[in-house]
């Protein structure tokens, strides 16, 4: 099973996606921004991408900087992470959930955080193993999705 296919536009003008950007190791990109309404369509678009795997809204707590140097990553319920995520000098940390009380977290602390929605961010996570692991490997498999709405 391949990532969905998906274009995103860069502040170059060129259109980005897994088969014009993806590296040896994959792919991740990430536009987060405070203030500028560019980020809109990104949120968006991001919550379209993830909407395919899982139906739940993508929430972005602008809490640091406009110009993201670090990135974190921890799926399911990495909300509870965020001390950690601050501790290692993260500005920004993406998983699937939290705790309420992460918004004041971030928003003292100075950090980004997005949350995706716990089964989203674990799915994707497992798909990519079980594919690397059969091609390594020369495996067939399967995923059998099963949405929880969480």
């Amino acid at each position: 099973m391949k990532a969905p296919q998906f274009e995103l536009p860069g502040v170059d003008g060129k259109r980005y996606g897994p088969s014009t950007a993806r590296g040896e190791n994959g792919l991740l990109v990430m536009f987060l921004c405070n203030h500028c309404p560019y980020v809109r369509h990104i949120e968006t678009e991001l919550g379209r991408v993830l909407g395919s795997h899982h139906p739940m809204p993508v929430h972005v707590i602008r809490g640091g900087p406009e110009r993201v140097g670090r990135i974190g990553i921890v799926t399911g319920a990495g909300g509870s992470m965020i001390r950690a995520a601050r501790d290692a000098g993260l500005d920004t940390l993406v998983t699937g959930e939290g705790p309420h009380h992460t918004y004041f977290d971030a928003t003292e602390w100075g950090l980004n955080v997005v949350y995706a929605g716990h089964y989203a961010t674990e799915t994707l996570g497992v798909q990519a193993l079980a594919s690397h692991l059969a091609d390594h490997f020369d495996l067939p498999w399967e995923f059998h999705d099963h949405p929880t709405g969480l």
